[in-house]
């Protein structure tokens, strides 16, 4: 199971809102920040937080250094301390879309699934938080009330970006990306001729799903020849260039991307990916770490670089970043067959054999597949 990526399904996650903005997030961070995510990448959490928790007593209002220092607390594993400083800022700013979701994923991952549901909820125009809420009401067989919400919002306001998008997402995670496509196109006609960069990334994402995809590009490229610097434009059109192997194309895009947003969480997980593409093991582990650090309960960060230290026969280390990431997201299933896999190098069949068939439980086929593949040849190699 190599490393990958971003998918398209996540292609969005973080980057981009649906008829909205999250103005909580677009605040430059301070430098008590920058130096406690610069300790927590060198490996010093402890230290960070030693950093960070006075100035947020300080500065009750900064929501970037609150919800990082709950970031922190996560990643040494305190998650009661994490789910108390991103409540307490919640609190504080209702409207802040970011934490929300970090609070959605956390009670996701804990099976708080109607927790989950209502700070999913508030953490809308977040995409992000859309798709999880989609799939959690999925869960909770509460899917077709939802779509029946997002349809009714639409006869009474036809013409409506927010009301036009949501649906179209809704659409499009369920897997209706041909009726989701006009949807789009609405939203893409109803928006300022200037200025159509987040509808067109949209419309993008959708035309992909359909396999449409010079008709994607096109979108992307027009979104970029009006706003050169728009971070989800940037590195949506990297990703395409991840696909196809043109590692240059997708580095000067994703360097750009990088300027504008130095811990853009998509960007940092793809530049990985292109770096050990191109045989920077070390700038890759890097990018990694920045990219957990951004959004510790984001899974692709843990999962390449739990893979890379896995193929570098780095076990003990392997072992501690899979198992960091399935905290965050319990239910993945490429983490526990990478899991299973570090188990299974080092002889450890049992641990490998229960990694293997949490795996098969996966929405990926691929993952099915080869967790399916290992416990043959293990059940084989027994016999």
């Amino acid at each position: 199971m190599r490393r990958m990526p971003r998918s398209i399904v996540a292609a969005l996650c973080a980057v981009l809102v649906c008829g909205g903005t999250a103005s909580a997030t677009m605040q430059p961070p301070p430098n008590a920040v920058e130096a406690a995510r610069a300790s927590e990448v060198e490996g010093n959490a402890g230290t960070a937080i030693a950093r960070l928790e006075p100035y947020v007593s300080a500065h009750p209002e900064d929501p970037t250094a609150a919800r990082m220092l709950g970031d922190l607390y996560f990643r040494i594993g305190d998650v009661a301390h994490a789910q108390t400083v991103w409540l307490a800022e919640t609190r504080r700013h209702p409207d802040d879309s970011v934490t929300h979701e970090r609070l959605g994923s956390l009670y996701a991952a804990r099976g708080r699934l109607n927790d989950a549901i209502g700070e999913f909820d508030k953490s809308l125009p977040l995409r992000g938080g859309l798709m999880q809420l989609i799939e959690l009401r999925r869960r909770t067989n509460g899917l077709d009330a939802f779509v029946e919400l997002a349809q009714s919002g639409l006869r009474l306001n036809p013409d409506d970006p927010w009301h036009l998008t949501l649906y179209a997402t809704v659409l499009e995670a369920t897997h209706h990306a041909g009726e989701a496509l006009q949807y789009y196109t609405r939203v893409v006609d109803l928006a300022p001729l200037a200025s159509r960069c987040e509808e067109r990334i949209s419309r993008a994402v959708d035309l992909f799903d359909l396999k449409r995809d010079a008709e994607a590009i096109t979108d992307l490229q027009q979104c970029l020849r009006n706003e050169p610097n728009d971070y989800a434009g940037l590195t949506l059109y990297a990703w395409t260039f991840l696909r196809s192997g043109d590692y240059a194309q997708a580095r000067s895009l994703l360097d750009r991307a990088l300027a504008g947003q130095p811990n853009g969480v998509e960007a940092l997980i793809d530049m990985g990916y292109l770096e050990d593409a191109t045989g920077n093991p070390e700038a890759a582990a890097l990018c990694y770490r920045k990219a957990i650090a951004g959004d510790p309960l984001r899974p692709e960060g843990y999962i390449n670089l739990g893979y890379d230290y896995a193929t570098r026969h780095s076990y003990a280390q392997a072992e501690a970043t899979l198992l960091a990431g399935l905290v965050a997201a319990p239910g993945n299933g490429r983490l526990h067959f990478l899991l299973g896999s570090t188990y299974r190098a080092q002889g450890k069949v049992a641990q490998a054999h229960t990694q293997y068939e949490s795996a098969l439980s996966a929405d990926d086929a691929e993952v099915v597949n080869a967790a399916r593949d290992a416990i043959t040849a293990m059940s084989k190699s027994a016999g």
